[in-house]
């Protein structure tokens, strides 16, 4: 199977082209999947489907295997997929309902790194629901995915996995759970968002239904605000609900980790004395960058007595492809160009930080025919290669390993 990996400014996934077949993958081979210390690492993976009232359908799944919900920099980056498989029309099925999307980048080759600008139409939001602490308030919103957003004043030395964690499992919001998100409001319409993700249980470097969320609220805040302090001043003593629009759409500039993005909407705000707020919003768009990383070939054999799965990756940099070889307790990247020839060059072999890996790496070299020297007692390390028995890891382009190479010899394991 081969899955394309994207990344959504900073959020990335698996994505899979459904076309034609059938994927069904469990819960544990999705999380095998995206582990990021044993897999290939992603946030979440997608399967692209065909569809028969849209474009195409998008299938969801966070990195624990959980799906049912919307994503928004998943969202984009399945378009950004569809456009290099060559869609024209981005109208696609979600788990949140129908969404359409435009690329506002304009023609761009297929499968490269540039980032694409893709403007993707969220659903319709119908509801936030404030919580009132000793000091702040925050707010419940449903903007395809469920969202906690909670201000904050110092958000870089915010601990977010700590603070996050306990609000994501609080009771109020059990059994399904909440993001949460912690929000510092330099205007109503400037914010930055940290974000922590149920079903990733950590960090991530954005979150487009989050960052919905988080516009949202941040308007919804500072017209409750307003309100109360027309309210004190004499205004509205009525009784009468205070009805609040906009005249044109909100834009909303939102600063996550690594990437600027931006929220439009339509809001409508009812606010009644001693009731919850009344708030909904139509015409939703989140803008942000969309860009390919690589692909992964994934297949299962049998090694001996013990399963082994083989990842390659295909992964575009200024300098040249990279390959991975994957394994149950290993990973090893190669440049691709070692592979080019029938025979590895004596510059290009071997070379780990454990015995396990270079017999699992020359296994796989002898089964592909492919057998490499090596030049005096030294041998040259241009790879990555990490081992989780001895969790130890080198990265390097040229790099001697003497006493390894004689290790190994005398154990007859390279000749």
């Amino acid at each position: 199977m081969k899955f394309y990996k994207y990344h959504g400014a900073g959020n990335d996934f698996l994505i899979a082209d459904g076309r034609g077949a059938s994927i069904d993958l469990s819960a544990e081979r999705i999380s095998s999947l995206c582990d990021r210390h044993t897999g290939f690492g992603a946030h979440g993976l997608m399967v692209l489907e065909e569809s028969r009232d849209y474009d195409f359908r998008m299938r969801y799944y966070n990195s624990d295997g959980s799906g049912g919900m919307m994503c928004g920099n998943g969202g984009r980056c399945i378009v950004a997929f569809a456009a290099d498989l060559g869609y024209k029309n981005f109208r696609f099925e979600a788990p949140d309902g129908p969404h359409e999307a435009e690329l506002l980048s304009g023609e761009a080759e297929a499968f490269t790194n540039a980032a694409r600008i893709v403007r993707l139409g969220m659903k319709n939001v119908s509801g936030a629901k404030p919580y009132y602490g000793d000091r702040s308030c925050d707010w419940f919103l449903d903007t395809g995915t469920r969202h906690l957003v909670r201000f904050v004043e110092d958000i870089d030395k915010l601990d977010v996995v700590g603070e996050g964690r306990p609000l994501r499992h609080d009771p109020r919001f059990a059994p399904v759970g909440v993001n949460v998100n912690f929000v510092k409001v330099n205007t109503p319409r400037d914010i930055v968002v940290r974000t922590y993700e149920k079903g990733v249980e950590d960090e991530t470097l954005a979150c487009g239904t989050g960052i919905t969320a988080s516009a949202m609220a941040s308007w919804i805040a500072y017209r409750v605000a307003v309100s109360r302090a027309d309210s004190s001043a004499g205004y509205n003593r009525s009784g009468e609900p205070d009805k609040v629009t906009e005249p044109e759409p909100v834009v909303c500039s939102v600063r996550a980790r690594i990437a600027d993005l931006q929220v439009t909407f339509t809001p409508a705000l009812t606010l009644r004395p001693g009731e919850s707020p009344e708030f909904s919003a139509v015409d939703v768009f989140l803008t942000g960058p969309a860009a390919f990383v690589g692909t992964v070939e994934c297949s299962i054999r049998v090694a001996g007595q013990q399963d082994t799965e083989r990842v390659t990756e295909s992964r575009k940099t200024d300098s040249h492809p990279l390959l991975m070889i994957y394994g149950n307790d290993y990973f090893i990247l190669l440049p691709v160009r070692l592979f080019e020839n029938d025979v590895v060059k004596e510059e290009a072999l071997l070379g780990t930080c454990c015995l396990r890996i270079l017999e699992i790496l020359r296994s796989y070299l002898h089964a592909c025919g492919r057998i490499g020297t090596f030049d005096g007692n030294s041998l040259r390390l241009p790879f990555i290669a990490v081992c989780k028995t001895c969790n130890r890891s080198k990265f390097t382009d040229s790099f001697n390993c003497t006493s390894a190479f004689k290790t190994y010899k005398k154990r007859n394991i390279i000749t």
